[in-house]
């Protein structure tokens, strides 16, 4: 299986937007989302991507099919002055899922934005929260710490930990599917 992950340009918004509708339709399990009256979700909150520096969107492929992507933004989910490395968006198609590519996907984030990071998921979504723990646990040895966000709409845990304390020889580890 040879896993490819590109940054995402403003002419990959089109494939961006169709996978974001996936993305979204997963999720209406948790958050109870409906389509509009046009059939689709909606994603304008992507074009952000291509106007704001502190956010960054890479598309994942399988043996040159389109996979999944992760979108990576800079800011606390937290009132506390940090700026850590997010991951506001990631998505694995279910048919590439438990197959290796979600953890090669988040390990290339996270070794490509070295430095503090805060991984949140929602309170209703305990699968991403099995994965995250799992993935970062795995990836920092154990050494993150779990906090929780306390918000009525988006509450939930947030695992918290610093990629640049994750020794470099593991990456050879990072980068097999």
């Amino acid at each position: 299986m040879d896993v490819s992950i590109t940054q995402a340009t403003r002419d990959d918004a089109p494939i961006l937007a169709a996978l974001a509708e996936l993305y979204i339709y997963d999720f209406t399990e948790f958050t109870g989302e409906d389509p509009g009256d046009d059939g689709r979700f909606g994603s304008d909150w992507l074009a952000r991507y291509w106007t704001e520096a502190d956010r960054h969107a890479f598309i994942v492929r399988v043996d040159g099919k389109l996979a999944g992507f992760a979108l990576v933004w800079r800011g606390s989910e937290f009132d506390d002055g940090a700026t850590p490395w997010g991951m506001s968006e990631f998505f694995v198609m279910r048919k590439y899922r438990r197959s290796g590519v979600g953890r090669v996907l988040a390990y290339a984030m996270f070794d490509r934005f070295r430095g503090p990071w805060q991984v949140h998921e929602l309170a209703a979504n305990t699968p991403a929260q099995a994965f995250w723990r799992r993935i970062i646990g795995d990836y920092t040895g154990g050494a993150f710490e779990e906090r929780l966000l306390d918000d009525a709409k988006r509450g939930g845990p947030v695992q918290v930990f610093d990629s640049a304390k994750v020794f470099d020889s593991a990456k050879v580890f990072h980068s097999s599917a």
